[in-house]
């Protein structure tokens, strides 16, 4: 699904430091985004969402072509909606620390981000549908520690592939 933003200008960009880990692993903490005015959404991309502290977040869900559901993909919640004014920006590029920027753009990116936002809402949901069975409960726990570990494994799979470093 995507949606359309009303018309601004693409010479706006901003640049914005990562202080937290709730995008671990495709940015992590002091990684450095530039994001620019948005003009399409589509499931996956990765957004500013404005406020006092801006928030660096995956869109997960479009509803009816005017909110945005996002979630950090290293956190088990998703967001309040926001609405496409709500927003920042979009992020297009990623510079970690000694390394050439990450330019998220282009149809190999949209696939990954589409994917990674499924597999983050996903587990969204299952945590969610798990949480109120007492049975499903022990056994989400049980496997949720191997999960994390294969999400983060998957995105750091991703990012390493391309770019072509290892770390």
């Amino acid at each position: 699904m995507k949606i359309q933003l009303p018309n601004k200008s693409k010479q706006d960009s901003a640049w914005f430091q990562i202080t937290g880990e709730c995008m671990t692993p495709l940015i992590r903490k002091d990684d450095l985004v530039m994001s620019v005015p948005a003009v399409k959404l589509n499931v996956g991309d990765i957004v500013v969402i404005a406020g006092d502290l801006p928030a660096v977040h995956r869109v997960v869900k479009i509803k009816r072509d005017r909110y945005l559901l996002t979630k950090g993909d290293n956190s088990l919640t998703v967001d309040p909606p926001v609405t496409i004014n709500d927003l920042a920006g979009k992020v297009i590029a990623i510079v970690k620390k000694d390394r050439d920027p990450i330019y998220v753009q282009g149809r190999l990116w949209s696939m990954k981000n589409y994917v990674m936002a499924r597999y983050s809402w996903g587990c969204y949901v299952l945590w969610n549908l798990t949480c109120s069975n007492r049975h499903l409960n022990r056994l989400r726990q049980r496997f949720s520690r191997p999960l994390r570990i294969i999400y983060t494994f998957l995105g750091t799979a991703i990012t390493q592939f391309h770019d072509g470093k290892r770390r």
